[in-house]
């Protein structure tokens, strides 16, 4: 609930790395910034833990999210269950999608 129809600005050690559209019906759109965008979905395959799939990635990546301030902590789960903080927080603009088709 909180994320739908917001675009949030992915953070590692204090600086913007990527930006998420969360759409309705657990559809998303992300891209590291100045990168192309790729379209996915999201599940909760368990209380707490949120998957994202994405069409150009083999596999799911997995997140545990906690509110913190005004935006989110994400934690990256790895696949040998080791955790990797991150934070998230609303963007004040429109997300921008590159790729090589853009103006053609």
């Amino acid at each position: 609930a909180f994320t739908l129809g917001k675009t949030l600005f992915y953070n590692s050690l204090g600086t913007a790395y990527g930006i998420e559209l969360y759409r309705p019906n657990r559809k998303v759109t992300w891209a590291f910034l100045n990168d192309t965008c790729q379209d996915g979905t999201w599940s909760e395959p368990e209380p707490g833990l949120i998957c994202f799939a994405y069409e150009m990635m083999a596999g799911q990546q997995c997140w545990n999210f906690y509110r913190e301030g005004a935006g989110l902590r994400a934690d990256f789960v790895e696949t040998d269950g080791s955790i990797t903080p991150y934070s998230a927080t609303p963007a004040t603009q429109e997300m921008t999608c590159f790729g090589p088709d853009v103006g053609v």
